[in-house]
């Protein structure tokens, strides 16, 4: 693979997010129009789908693009998240609006979003550390995009009723995940720091004692 093949895949796959993020207000309008319209319901059901694949395909082509050029990816890694969890909380919240799902699920997906978003930006202002979406998270999104497709179908023998206990204790659980990778990562950069400059005051203090030496053995007559 060519290097300007794989800078091409790289853009694709952060075009992909983009449009990802776009059609955020689409989702909201879908859904809210899906309240008392099936068409309505099912454009808004394969949009779901169709977002969701794109989170695979724009994650897969970042890989395989960003493992040939042997760099990191840094608009990519902040606008993929960005644009599932704006998706993802627009569309719950949607649904909660419009009386599909309870309001609580919606709250709780938007605060575990909010609470990832703000502990991201604070460590890497604060620690320069990049926490990147791990497996849980990923779990937890999958669970909720199934969620929705779900609520939208309107699938009876209590579906709905099942799953939102389940997805729920998975937003709780990717939620806690983060803030303990973000809190064991920045205690990490902490004590690394910690011992740098104790090192360094040490190497100072060796510096001016040699530095007294020699002026003690200079004014020797």
């Amino acid at each position: 693979m060519s290097r300007q093949f794989a800078s091409l895949l790289v853009r694709l796959a952060n075009g992909v997010s983009l449009v990802r993020l776009a059609l955020v207000p689409v989702i909201v309008l879908l859904i809210w129009k899906s309240s008392n319209s099936e068409a309505w319901r099912y454009a808004a059901f394969w949009l779901v789908v169709g977002l969701h694949l794109s989170d695979m395909v724009d994650g897969y082509l970042a890989r395989k693009g960003t493992r040939h050029l042997a760099v990191r990816n840094d608009f990519g890694e902040v606008i993929d998240p960005i644009a599932d969890k704006m998706y993802l909380g627009a569309a719950f919240i949607t649904l909660a609006l419009t009386n599909q799902i309870a309001v609580w699920v919606a709250l709780l997906v938007v605060a575990r979003d909010i609470g990832i978003l703000g502990g991201w930006s604070f460590v890497y202002k604060r620690y320069g550390i990049r926490l990147l979406p791990n497996t849980l998270g990923k779990i937890t999104d999958a669970s909720l995009a199934v969620l929705l497709g779900v609520v939208l179908l309107r699938w009876d023998g209590g579906a709905v009723e099942a799953l939102t206990p389940m997805v729920a204790l998975l937003v709780v659980a990717s939620g806690g995940s983060y803030a303990r990778l973000a809190t064991r990562r920045a205690s990490a950069v902490t004590i690394r720091r910690l011992r740098a400059l104790a090192v360094a005051r040490r190497q100072e203090r060796v510096r001016a004692a040699k530095t007294r030496i020699k002026g003690g053995v200079g004014m020797t007559p």
